[in-house]
């Protein structure tokens, strides 16, 4: 018998392996060029355009670098001209810390000026997740006149998991120059992943001068993917000094966006959240929006909003600090976490506002903890929002302000009014001195501690237990005005300190019950030293 050998298939593989290739620009030339030479991106004269850069950088899979080397002075401005740079359809590093004589500032501008309308900047799209940019100033892009929606952002992306550090966006390389983008100044289009800042020295971005957002994410209204993202160590609203307002007129934005994190708990990780732009209504300037139903499990936490770099001076967000909108649940603002809360002061109609839709899902179960919402960083003098806190309109449920720990209190101090409860039901306040300094031995008075009105039903003030106290203090008209139905207030001091052994008068009366109250229940409250008469209705 033949024994049977194996049959043997012979098989080539041919392996093409790309390597990482930088390319270094040396000219703002911007202009299209033919005779570019793709392995080394150089015209007959030597010249690397960022154009021809990010061009070459498209044709591989790998990530590829763009350096700066232009000769001469900075800053050096790449005038965007005829047309808009090539979109980013790779993963790229672009640095332009590394050009000669850069020292923690952009010496590379990048400017859209010369563009018409509805244009982008650096736009992140195709196969370009990983994408790292630094050390630029991006400026001057423009969207449709009296067209929101059309586009004019400084940096553009709908892929996820990008760096983006140390640049000037809507900011020339001086830091104080606004060279706004007139749509936003980043613009993430259901994208996550990202990292926008950082905790590390000099990572931090200045955001600021755009005539829309500075910052957006943005997901799809179900099945969102702007989730995981982090903002943290940035200036966004102010000039590069942090004491100047060079606002946006909406700073930060998560629309539809789930369990991303603006802020920390280390000073490095802190947001300035400051400022304000509008030519045509002052009532315009938002710091912080979080709206939605799909925005839910977002925690901003540790930042300043509406002040200074110090946290004693006001640059307000004229219009409020922090909304929380049309859905939104389930989103941190502070937590009990030591160095988590925010300091939530100097803004122009509200520190914190609150507003459903009837016609929406409930604006429900967020928390705020932890936070000084209008006094200073110090805790003892006032800096005031015109609302400390407020609930307003439509579905504002199940919503909480404070908590039962040290870390978890808020000082809400300074304000017109201390919260403003307007609609909603089921919200509850605990564990907060209103009216009070830090200490909670001394008045930096709103002029009304607490206001629940008519629409408002089922709220707790204060609880069963010693740590549910609130002590309603030192406001210069009243202490606490409840209307409406099925309110439990219970077991708060109202007119002395923290400890319960001294005054610190509310100026008029400590508690008032009026207007249209039923099924309403005061019980083991401590009422004293305060100026008129307690219980008036």
């Amino acid at each position: 018998m033949k024994k049977l050998l194996p049959f043997l298939l012979s098989v080539t593989f041919t392996v093409t392996l790309f390597s990482q290739t930088t390319y270094t620009v040396n000219s703002v030339d911007n202009l299209p060029d033919n005779n570019i030479n793709d392995a080394v991106c150089a015209d007959v004269n030597g010249n690397c355009t960022l154009r021809a850069a990010i061009q070459n950088a498209n044709k591989t899979s790998t990530k590829d670098v763009i350096h700066f080397n232009i000769p001469g002075t900075g800053p050096f401005v790449i005038a965007v001209m005829d047309d808009i740079l090539p979109s980013i359809t790779r993963p790229i590093i672009v640095d332009g810390r590394t050009q000669p004589g850069y020292a923690n500032a952009p010496l590379i501008e990048i400017d859209g000026n010369a563009l018409p309308t509805d244009r982008n900047g650096l736009q992140l799209v195709g196969n370009s997740e990983g994408s790292e940019i630094y050390g630029l100033s991006i400026g001057g892009f423009k969207r449709l006149v009296d067209y929101p929606f059309s586009r004019g952002y400084g940096i553009y992306a709908n892929t996820g998991n990008h760096i983006i550090q140390a640049n000037y966006i809507g900011m020339r390389g001086d830091g104080t120059t606004v060279n706004a983008n007139t749509g936003d100044g980043m613009y993430f289009r259901n994208s996550g992943g990202n990292l926008v800042g950082g905790v590390q020295p000099n990572q931090g971005n200045l955001i600021s001068g755009n005539r829309a957002a500075g910052v957006t994410f943005e997901g799809l209204a179900t099945n969102s993917a702007a989730t995981n993202n982090r903002v943290q160590g940035n200036l966004i609203g102010t000039d590069i000094t942090g004491t100047l307002n060079r606002g946006n007129v909406y700073n930060v934005q998560f629309l539809n966006a789930h369990n991303n994190i603006l802020g920390g708990n280390t000073e490095a990780a802190r947001n300035i959240i400051s400022g304000s732009y509008s030519e045509t209504d002052d009532r315009v300037g938002t710091g912080i929006a979080v709206s939605g139903p799909e925005s839910y499990g977002n925690k901003i936490i540790g930042n300043y909003i509406g002040t200074d770099i110090t946290g004693t001076k006001s640059i307000p967000n004229v219009r409020g600090g922090i909304f929380v909108l049309f859905g939104a649940h389930d989103n941190e603002i502070g937590t009990d976490q030591v160095g988590e809360g925010n300091l939530i002061s100097g803004n122009g109609l509200f520190g914190v506002y609150f507003q459903g839709d009837d016609t929406l899902d409930s604006v429900s179960s967020n928390t705020v903890q932890g936070n000084y919402i209008g006094v200073d960083v110090t805790g003892t003098i006032a800096l005031p929002n015109g609302r400390g806190i407020i609930m307003n309109g439509g579905q504002t449920n199940n919503n909480s302000i404070g908590g039962t720990s040290v870390n978890s209190r808020n000082v809400i101090s300074g304000n017109d009014t201390g919260i403003s409860l307007t609609s909603g039901e089921n919200n509850l306040v605990i564990g907060n001195y209103i009216g009070l300094n830090a200490a909670g031995n001394d008045a930096v008075p709103n002029a009304i501690g607490v206001s629940i009105r008519a629409a408002s039903t089922n709220t707790i003030v204060g609880g069963a237990d010693p740590s549910d106290r609130n002590i309603i203090s030192g406001n210069s008209n009243f202490g606490i005005s409840v209307s409406g139905t099925g309110h439990n207030i219970q077991n708060n001091y109202i007119g002395l300190n923290a400890q319960g052994t001294g005054v610190i008068s509310n100026g008029y009366e400590g508690l008032i019950l009026g207007g249209t109250l039923t099924d309403t229940k005061v019980s083991h409250n401590t009422i004293s030293g305060n100026g008129t008469i307690v219980g008036r209705s």
